[in-house]
């Protein structure tokens, strides 16, 4: 049995095996004789007959490209005021586009997950206001900050991630130390505010193209 996938096309109209019986006896039966009476494949006076099972796979009519935007936006803040006045589990910023697509903060003041008690936990939030198309994904590769507001000497760690849908948030349950995070030598509260940002680094985006569509040259 010949289960390959074959494509038919203007210069290719023919597709077979030559050797297809002596082929499926040698792999199946350690036989081959094609006409073995007791395998029946010659009856009623040298009779013979052969079928074939078609499967037609539906014609390819749309060009799905992923590209990486490697542009350097310019990064994103957010300060949240009164920030010991804060008792809720977490915070969400304004939403901010970025690579044709709404982002935004999502802050728990004393932590999430592991860091629940000990940290604060900074992620970074692709919004539920808009529709992916059908399997499309969102790279991201971006910076997390939380701002030295003294110095300048901001705690920055990376993240690289895959968004599968909205809703999605990517970061760190352990982003910063409440320890330090209350430490007034590390400029990270002044006048009872906190800033983070975000620096995005690449983003992708996901274009279609019908068959008719022009050629497409680059990408």
């Amino acid at each position: 049995m010949d289960t390959d996938i074959r494509r038919f096309h203007q210069s290719r109209t023919t597709w077979g095996n030559p050797n297809f019986i002596r082929h499926v006896l040698v792999d199946s039966y350690q036989h081959v004789n094609f006409i073995a009476k007791d395998r029946e494949y010659i009856f009623d006076n040298d009779q013979c007959v052969f079928g074939v099972d078609i499967s037609v796979f539906p014609f390819f009519n749309k060009w799905e490209v992923l590209s990486i935007d490697k542009t350097v936006y310019g990064p994103n803040s957010w300060k949240l005021l009164k920030f010991s006045t804060l008792t809720r589990d977490f915070y969400v910023s304004d939403e901010f586009s970025i690579g044709g697509k709404t982002w935004a903060f999502k802050v728990y003041p004393n932590g999430y997950g592991t860091g629940e008690g000990n940290s604060l936990s900074l992620y970074l939030t692709l919004t539920e206001n808009q529709t992916l198309k059908p399997y499309e994904k969102v790279y991201v590769r971006a910076k997390l900050r939380v701002l030295d507001q003294k110095q300048s000497r901001h705690l920055e760690k990376p993240i690289l991630s895959w968004f599968n849908a909205t809703g999605e948030s990517s970061g760190l349950e352990r982003f910063v130390s409440l320890t330090d995070l209350q430490n007034p030598a590390k400029g990270f509260i002044v006048n009872d505010s906190l800033s983070v940002q975000v620096q995005f680094e690449a983003v992708s985006s996901t274009n279609y193209y019908s068959s008719n569509a022009a050629q497409i040259s680059s990408f």
